[in-house]
């Protein structure tokens, strides 16, 4: 599927129609076998309307070169959907080959409307604007949690208390 406008990246087995898949590891239905760490990607620029990262993130060092890249190889609009360990979560570190977690603010270094990134332009010339941006929590099962009371709630738990949120959902908007 490498004629596709959606790339599904670090994609393990998670391999998904309509998308060009794209791991480190030559598994069945991969498309294309490539590091991330290794830049560029092999993608020309303004190729993709959609990309996923689902848990890939975290076991990638740099983060702003990575977000950079997905920029890049994005389309002015293209939407960006990441699925990230929170910080403090036992999940973060549960994965020997997770290298680290994620803060919801560190989203809003790359989005030009919030203070984060208008404090810090210098950080990454990579923006975003976040359109969602939702918690993943364990009641019995797996729950996306939406609510905006519930996420502050979650939030303020969360700063005192480890394992109440587990993953961090968000969807950004290329902005060029």
């Amino acid at each position: 599927m490498l004629n596709s406008n959606k790339l599904n990246i670090g994609c393990g087995t998670d391999i998904r129609a309509g998308y060009v898949n794209l791991d480190a590891a030559p598994l069945p239905g991969v498309d294309v076998v490539h590091d991330l760490n290794e830049f560029p990607y092999p993608f020309k620029d303004n190729t993709f309307t959609e990309i996923l990262a689902k848990n890939v993130f975290e076991h990638l060092p740099d983060t702003v070169r990575v977000m950079e890249e997905l920029y890049r190889i994005a389309l002015r609009n293209g939407i960006v959907h990441i699925r990230v360990p929170y910080w403090n979560s036992y999940i973060t570190y549960a994965d020997p080959t997770h290298i680290k977690g994620f803060h919801p603010m560190q989203f809003e270094f790359f989005d030009p409307t919030k203070d984060a990134c208008k404090n810090r332009p210098y950080y990454s010339q990579a923006r975003f604007r976040i359109v969602r941006l939702d918690y993943f929590v364990w009641l019995k099962g797996w729950r996306l949690v939406r609510n905006g009371q519930a996420k502050r709630l979650l939030e303020m738990l969360s700063s005192h208390f480890c394992n109440i949120i587990h993953f961090i959902d968000v969807s950004m908007e290329v902005v060029k």
